[in-house]
């Protein structure tokens, strides 16, 4: 009975949406460089948001899809000037000039710290709750971190550098002292990519971060019927726990 019942939960869960499927893929763009959330891997888009996007379109929706990576004002460009048709982002007031998005969020988040737990202020690093407490720190972080650049660098000075692993590296050597980060507030914290170089992390307090909703050109063909049925299907995908079982293997 269990391959039965499986099947029928597969298509209860997934199938619903196979009637919006269309001939033409739905072209959806992503940051480059912005691990744990996107990034290349040769030739394909890997990461949470890739991943998620394409279980609720392909397996949820029925849709044809194709995932591509840019640099990110080059991604959010192209689909402004009709080039591409998307992209899973915050849905500012500037892309909402070309966009339009899902009520219903693909993914939320929460702010969080990396560090040495060997820094000399690590103590102090312990027992930070707010952005705020930051400024005495020295601050690393890399390019593809797009929530820092927006939020922290204008009110603190913060170091880039190109990748992930390099402001790792530099952490673990306590050449600087903290970098921020957004994860699913749906888990204790455990940077697990982090933690091979000795670093541990923590949520500051209940501080939010980026909530990611997906958004469509206005001029696509019935957009708006599009986003109602992808809100349908990402309820349904939530409560199934598909979602969360990605986020925790891409994120944490």
């Amino acid at each position: 009975m269990l391959p039965l019942r499986a099947a029928i939960l597969f298509l209860i869960v997934i199938l619903p949406g196979a009637a919006m499927a269309s001939e033409q893929p739905l072209i959806v763009n992503y940051a480059l460089k912005a691990a744990p959330f996107s990034f290349d891997q040769n030739g394909t888009m890997r990461g949470a948001l890739p991943e998620l996007m394409r279980t609720i379109l392909t397996r949820g929706m029925g849709l044809k899809s194709q995932h591509h990576g840019y640099p990110w004002r080059r991604a959010q460009l192209l689909v402004a000037e009709g080039k591409a048709d998307a992209l899973c982002t915050v849905p500012t007031s500037q892309r909402r000039q070309y966009m339009v998005f899902s009520k219903e969020p693909v993914m939320t988040t929460r702010i969080g710290i990396l560090y040495n737990p060997k820094n000399p202020r690590a103590q102090e690093l312990a027992k930070l709750t707010t952005l705020e407490d930051l400024a005495s720190f020295r601050i690393v972080d890399h390019n593809g971190n797009l929530w820092p650049k927006e939020q922290l660098a204008p009110k603190h000075d913060v170091h880039w550098v190109k990748t992930m692993d390099d402001a790792i590296l530099l952490l673990s050597k306590n050449q600087y002292d903290v970098m921020v980060i957004a994860r699913p507030g749906i888990n204790d914290f455990s940077p697990t990519t982090a933690s091979q170089y000795g670093l541990t992390g923590k949520y500051l307090g209940n501080l939010k971060g980026p909530t990611f909703h997906f958004g469509l050109r206005k001029d696509y063909p019935q957009a708006e019927a599009l986003l109602k049925n992808f809100d349908q299907t990402l309820r349904r995908l939530h409560k199934s726990g598909c979602l969360r079982a990605i986020m925790l293997r891409t994120m944490f």
